[in-house]
């Protein structure tokens, strides 16, 4: 398994990787047009190219056996301030190799990287019904720190519950 960070000229494939990734998980969290409503907001190529382009922010895609099996997205700092939290906004994995520890070895690369610039926590979000993520999290080490509301239009009201949760680095 290797990270391999994503830049301005990977934007097509990181776009590909995102959406069969996402959709391949999440499809059926949306009601009406809300998926290809999400998509086209967060893996449209104006976006992806923002977000590369923001110093505050990483793409990497997950590589294992030399093929894309999914992406993760870091934030360096939480709302741009100049603190020691870091946010890892989305992280996917082909259900094909989930569970061959690929994001455990994806996770860890992220925390070693985070570690080494001085970040103190990482913190994520992960709706409260997905029981296989929050096991995932609670076994690297993460804790439960509050609950929130994903604000999304279009998502299915039963899954809008989100528990936030903190790892603090050391």
């Amino acid at each position: 398994m290797k990270l391999i960070k994503a830049t301005l000229n990977d934007i097509k494939s990181l776009q590909e990787i995102c959406i069969e990734a996402y959709s391949k998980s999440f499809k059926d969290h949306w009601i009406k047009n809300g998926f290809d409503l999400y998509i086209d907001n967060q893996f449209n190529e104006t976006k992806l190219t923002e977000d590369i382009t923001n110093p505050n922010t990483d793409y990497y895609f997950i590589s294992f056996e030399s093929n894309n099996v999914g992406f993760l997205k870091i934030k360096y700092s939480i709302n741009n301030t100049l603190n020691n939290d870091s946010e890892l906004v989305k992280i996917y994995i082909l259900p094909e190799y989930k569970g061959k520890g690929i994001g455990k070895l994806a996770l860890n690369q992220i925390i070693n990287k985070l570690c080494s610039i001085g970040k103190k926590t990482l913190i994520l979000d992960v709706i409260d019904t997905n029981t296989n993520s929050i096991f995932f999290y609670e076994k690297m080490g993460f804790k439960k720190t509050g609950v929130t509301t994903l604000e999304e239009p279009f998502f299915r009201d039963e899954l809008r519950g989100m528990f936030v949760m903190k790892l603090e680095l050391s």
